[in-house]
């Protein structure tokens, strides 16, 4: 059970007294953000793998180029190499058997054109001969590229260039960033844990919301609107954010070896149709024409429309093919430019025609079809972003209505005690913090009720004892007269006595009047005096008291203060005192002390008489306390053997 208390509204404390054990769905997004800020974080430490190598290049502490022992044994293999004989993958052999798999290569042989309308030969050039790269060319770093020449068998010149890979690197560089990334995720999953956990969250929500700055945010609207912008600019800023970078997931797609599954399959059946048919390279000069342009029209029906597909000659001419034009989707601020999408990959397989062998070279680009997909999964994930942020803050303000609802089922089943919940500073706070004034309020009402019907009901049981005793004697008086059943000379002491009990029966009527003049609350005439001319209603009180035989020390005061006082009421509390210590004071040994301090406190003492000699029925007492109650100050009564002392504290605005 809570206790039934309350701070100002904006001061109080954050409520703990919910249960804050961590829903399945809350749990799942939490799971789902440290993983998405995991992602992101990885491929953006990612993108920087380049800097990071051009840094160890240019310590050397990664060496790009092979060595002179491997580039002399590559150019002695070649001497014994003839290209001639079309062995294309022995020569890629040579390569590899000398340089294993840290290299893609490019090996180019001197040829030469002739310029079929004039039929002259132009000057030699170099044609492709073999390659074994599959990934874009922007994949390689160029500027790592290292070439040398060489000769061939046939004692035609070559050139080769090697592609490093740094597959190595690479590799060492996704563990990395892999465990970076990872432990950015844990460090965030622990601080959402910690700040669920101690409520961090709601401690910094109410502190920022105490700021005087900050008041137009307690207006549930204004969070909601606030909330809702938020939520918007952290979805647009992911998706902008990973749409911009979206060339580090590709990039890293492709340095894993990502490749189209398909291309090998439509290779198989172009050169099986080539085979089939029995297309020659070599017709005469009338059908040449009609005969590229069937073989061309074959591939087209065989082949993907984002397949680029060329067939060269054996001197490397280009003979027939199909062509897509697959680059206009590359225009600048297509989602498509990216360097590494937008640049194809090769791969030439041999077409054995009826004539001769010819190259079929199949351009395509991998990546292509990834970015659709990617750019739909960023828009999800920015959309789920503004998603969580706002059902979240819906969800955490219905929440606070339904428990806010059951404790007013609480409450409606008398349990006054019960807080109502309360956390925030909007609309929803306040009608719990309101609920929980009225709480409060309507239980101290309930208690004062209570305790004045005890009160009342004490006063009735004890002041009908006070009227049933004199009154039963004054019957009995009366009764004797009536009758005549006294002597004469008793007569005028009969008389003497139903006067004396009338006189105390008219004591009896005046408390009671006066506690009820007490408890009806009228409206104090506040005013300022000094306790010099406060103590005149003591000194009244003291006169009349030795006026009737009371022996009284009191003290003096050399320093005076403000007091604030209704007049009429403070002369019926000293009344009351005066009225009580002549009925059951003795008149011997009367002191009234004075003290100023922080307040101003009179302390009368006197000794009781005996029981047998007067009985109290405390009215004077309850009296005092609830006049000493409305103003703000404090009686304090208490009995030592056979002394009774009064204490009366009154609250001081100056000392002088």
């Amino acid at each position: 059970m809570r206790q039934a208390t309350s701070k100002p509204f904006g001061e109080k404390d954050i409520a703990l007294n919910k249960p804050h054990k961590m829903k399945k769905s809350a749990f799942f997004i939490r799971v789902y953000l440290v993983l998405l800020i995991s992602v992101i974080t990885f491929f953006t430490l990612y993108a920087y793998r380049n800097d990071v190598l051009d840094y160890w290049v240019e310590k050397n502490r990664i060496d790009p180029s092979p060595t002179l022992q491997e580039v002399e044994n590559i150019k002695k293999a070649f001497l014994q190499y003839d290209p001639s004989q079309g062995d294309k993958q022995a020569a890629e052999t040579i390569i590899r058997e000398e340089l294993g798999s840290d290299y893609d290569f490019m090996v180019l042989i001197e040829g030469t054109w002739t310029d079929t309308q004039s039929g002259v030969e132009a000057e030699e050039y170099y044609n492709m001969y073999v390659q074994s790269y599959i990934s874009p060319m922007s994949s390689y770093r160029a500027e790592y590229a290292y070439s040398f020449s060489l000769t061939f068998g046939n004692d035609k010149a070559g050139e080769i260039t090697l592609y490093p890979l740094f597959g190595e690197f690479y590799a060492m560089a996704r563990t990395v960033c892999l465990l970076l990334a990872l432990l950015v995720g844990l460090i965030i999953a622990i601080g959402l844990y910690l700040a669920h956990r101690h409520h961090l969250g709601s401690r910094i929500t109410q502190r920022l919301m105490k700021s005087p700055a900050l008041k137009w945010l307690h207006h549930l609207s204004v969070k909601l609107l606030a909330v809702n912008l938020f939520a918007v600019l952290l979805a647009a800023s992911t998706f902008f954010f990973l749409y911009e970078n979206r060339y580090s997931f590709f990039e890293f797609v492709n340095e894993i070896g990502y490749q189209r599954q398909d291309v090998d399959a439509v290779a198989k059946q172009v050169q099986t149709m080539i085979e089939e048919k029995q297309y020659r390279f070599h017709v005469d000069e009338s059908s040449e024409s009609a005969n590229a342009q069937a073989l061309s029209k074959d591939i087209a029906a065989l082949i993907p429309e984002d397949l680029n597909v060329y067939l060269y000659d054996e001197n490397t001419f280009y003979y027939a093919g199909s062509y897509q034009n697959t680059e206009t989707r590359f225009v600048r601020g297509s989602m498509y430019n990216v360097n590494i999408v937008a640049n194809p990959c090769i791969r030439i397989y041999p077409a054995h025609l009826a004539d001769g062998i010819g190259e079929l070279w199949i351009i395509y680009y991998p990546l292509v079809e990834l970015v659709l997909p990617y750019v739909i999964v960023v828009a999800m994930i920015a959309i789920s972003l503004y998603l969580i942020i706002s059902l979240s803050f819906t969800q955490k303000k219905v929440t606070e209505i339904r428990y806010i609802y059951d404790d007013i089922e609480v409450l409606s089943n008398g349990d006054w005690d019960h807080e109502v919940f309360q956390e925030s500073s909007d609309e929803i706070g306040q009608l719990g913090d309101h609920l929980n004034h009225m709480r409060i309020s309507f239980s101290e009402n309930m208690e004062k009720e209570a305790e004045a019907k005890r009160a009342n009901q004490e006063l009735i049981n004890a002041m009908s004892h006070d009227l049933r005793t004199p009154l039963t004697s004054l019957m009995g008086y009366l009764e004797i007269l009536q009758h005549e059943k006294y002597e004469p000379e008793q007569l005028s002491e009969y008389l003497h006595k139903c006067m004396e009990k009338c006189g105390q029966l008219k004591d009896r009527a005046d408390s009671l009047f006066n506690y009820f003049m007490v408890f009806s609350e009228e409206p104090l005439e506040l005013q300022e005096i000094s306790i010099f001319q406060f103590m005149e209603i003591v000194d009244n009180m003291k006169e009349e008291l030795e006026l009737n035989g009371f022996h009284i020390a009191m003290d003096e005061l050399s320093q005076d203060a403000l007091v604030e006082i209704d007049r009429r009421q403070m002369e019926r509390v000293f009344d009351n005192v005066r009225t009580n210590l002549m009925k059951y004071a003795r008149k011997e040994g009367v002191e009234i002390k004075l003290f100023l301090d922080k307040r101003f406190t009179i302390m009368i003492k006197n000794s009781c008489k005996r029981q047998s000699e007067a009985e109290s029925n405390c009215i004077g007492l309850k009296s005092i306390y609830k006049i000493m109650e409305r103003h703000r100050g404090k009686m304090e009564a208490k009995k030592e053997g056979e002394e009774f002392i009064l204490f009366l504290h009154f609250p001081i605005s100056h000392i002088a």
